[in-house]
């Protein structure tokens, strides 16, 4: 039999989904369905992944010393931006430079301030940091130079006024440099010199709030930077053998994020299970409505064959059909998703305790690029197992079967 040269399969496929709309309307909601669901989480799935590695990134330090118990409340103010005060006596930077394995050793004092004050702009971080022998904040900087004492850098999303000043504990702060984007608590926060954080404690409103039971010589933490060749586990073993029961907790960069990354692991297997669960049920869904469709439409499929379409031009036109009910349905389920995550993005990022939601930038295109992709082949494969069903029949069997 000759082909039908005027039929074409994509006219007819946009003709078919024209009349039919409902059909339509009903496949394109699964398949929102589904890229909505694999677009989300693998967002907030990719969202953690990057807070961790930047987390242990941006510490700069290979291993961090604290106050013994206090490792929750660094890890709180490190990955969720809550101001937290910690400190601890003694000169540990000193201590633990002359340990086999250290490289450099640089203290930090974190100081959070009051909410709620007038002697004080708003809840903030500040980190005091030693300017000689630092050697994770100066990378965060856009340029060099020593801070004076009463001068702050203060991070990239911080609200400053347009004298570019700030007040804590009623001590005058003048801003002379902005951080780099850092995409962790570290963008709030306020960082100056340990000369001005001495003068700062020292204040009738600081003493009230902070208490310290010695404002001389404090300090929140030791950063390490482990010398080269050296294994930092084993540099960790030697702080510890180094100075037993002295009060201190020894923690790697990669333990601090430990019990986040395993939690991410978990939601995130929970996530591919949930996907995974969803593409059968939303496939086998398709996989129903198609059969279905098709049955309906046997004697339309066998009138075309009479006609002088043929099989091969069939197959097309209903495969065509899928493609573009998955690519709107790709399209539509990926876009709401992602205007979803703009509008609650602060939200989702509590949620999830991470600094901030990354949503812009080749990622998020890549994303988009996946998701539709995915739910463009599941449309597909479903329409095949139909149509290759209607491609065994002979012509006359498919008109006769709904005949009455």
């Amino acid at each position: 039999m000759k082909s039908f040269k005027s039929l074409n399969a994509f006219h007819m496929a946009i003709k078919n989904l024209e009349y039919r709309k409902f059909r339509s309307i009903a496949m394109i909601f699964f398949i929102i369905l589904l890229s909505a669901s694999l677009f989300i989480s693998s967002l907030i799935i990719s969202n953690i992944q990057i807070g961790m590695n930047k987390a242990v990134e941006r510490m700069g330090a290979d291993i961090i010393v604290i106050p013994d118990g206090y490792k929750g409340e660094l890890k709180t103010a490190m990955f969720t931006g809550e101001a937290c005060t910690i400190y601890f006596d003694g000169n540990w930077a000193n201590k633990l430079s002359s340990v086999e394995g250290v490289k450099k050793a640089s203290p930090q004092l974190y100081l959070a301030t009051m909410t709620d004050s007038l002697c004080c702009v708003g809840g903030n971080q500040l980190i005091a940091y030693d300017e000689d022998t630092d050697f994770i904040v100066k990378s965060w900087l856009h340029e060099d130079g020593k801070l004076k004492k009463g001068e702050v850098i203060v991070g990239n999303d911080l609200i400053v006024g347009e004298d570019g000043k700030l007040k804590y504990f009623n001590y005058p702060l003048k801003v002379k440099n902005r951080m780099e984007k850092t995409n962790m608590s570290y963008d709030t926060c306020v960082f100056m010199s340990f000369e001005t954080a001495k003068e700062l404690v020292q204040t009738k409103e600081a003493k009230g709030y902070l208490k310290f039971d010695n404002y001389d010589n404090l300090s929140s933490m030791v950063m390490v930077d482990v010398d080269d060749g050296y294994d930092i586990e084993q540099v960790k073993k030697n702080i510890e053998y180094t100075f037993p029961k002295q009060g201190i907790e020894v923690c790697t960069a990669n333990t601090l994020v430990s019990n986040t990354v395993n939690n991410m692991k978990q939601f995130q297997n929970y996530s591919t299970v949930l996907i995974t669960l969803l593409f059968i049920m939303t496939f086998m869904a398709l996989i129903v409505i198609f059969s279905l469709t098709i049955k309906e439409r046997k004697r339309e499929f066998g009138v075309l064959y009479t006609i002088g379409m043929m099989k091969s031009q069939l197959i097309k036109m209903i495969v065509i059909e899928a493609s573009i009910i998955s690519l709107i349905g790709g399209i539509l389920g990926s876009s709401c998703s992602y205007l979803v995550s703009i509008i609650f993005k602060n939200l989702i990022a509590s949620k999830l305790q991470i600094n901030k939601l990354q949503l812009y930038g080749q990622p998020i295109i890549n994303k988009f690029a996946i998701c539709i992709g995915i739910s463009l082949l599941a449309g597909v494969i479903a329409s095949l197992y139909s149509a290759y069903s209607v491609g065994k029949e002979e012509p006359y069997s498919l008109i006769s079967e709904n005949q009455v």
